[in-house]
């Protein structure tokens, strides 16, 4: 092996930090798996639904290496960093044809609808879960409390910038990703195996 190639496999062994830490970003989205836990109690049989959560996760995952993929593939690695969403620049090089283009507009709906969805899900799951905490009959008053605080959180963002990468790098990633993925499951498991020792037979 030549210096040269040397160089290159050290080089490469280096960035690895790198690509890493921006995998961190996309990984933490898969936290939302563990909102399955509140779902599971609506089940007559949860643990059933335990290999379906899983498969959407797995299936996610699959996508976004996918998309990745294709993202690298068409536009390339240099251009492709410096986009805000690759994925959509990516769909108006798609032509049909040689004269249906403008593909963007179908995976932005997409995107779009699914947004609104998984923010209904979360209203749903955080004024029912906290009226369960506080006792509360009617579980749909807490919406009037809820969103509210949720839409004045959503304003504090001022630019782009701030709505994506300082709020994925300084809080999703750093406080969300290991509470969520990590602390809460855990916690749930041992609350889970305590429960079932001091269970009397």
């Amino acid at each position: 092996m030549s210096p040269r190639d040397r160089r290159s496999v050290l080089l490469t062994a280096s960035e690895i930090a790198g690509i890493l830490g921006g995998a961190l970003a996309p990984a933490s989205y898969l936290g939302h798996s563990v909102e399955y836990l509140m779902f599971a109690s609506f089940m007559s049989q949860p643990r059933k639904g335990a290999p379906y959560a899983f498969g959407a996760a797995m299936t996610a995952a699959f996508f976004v290496l996918m998309t990745t993929m294709m993202i690298i593939f068409t536009i390339g690695v240099n251009l492709s960093t410096k986009l805000w969403y690759p994925f959509f620049e990516m769909t108006k090089k798609i032509s049909l044809f040689g004269f249906i283009d403008n593909f963007d507009a179908i995976p932005v709906v997409i995107w779009i609808t699914s947004v609104f969805v998984k923010l209904s899900v979360l209203l749903f799951l955080m004024s029912y879960g906290t009226a369960q905490f506080l006792h509360v009959r009617k579980w749909r008053i807490m919406i009037w409390f809820i969103a509210p605080v949720i839409f004045v959180f959503a304003l504090i963002p001022q630019d782009v910038t701030e709505a994506t990468g300082h709020y994925l790098n300084h809080y999703w990633v750093p406080v969300v990703l290991p509470v969520n993925m990590l602390g809460l499951p855990l916690l749930l498991l041992i609350a889970g195996k305590w429960r079932q020792r001091n269970k009397p037979a």
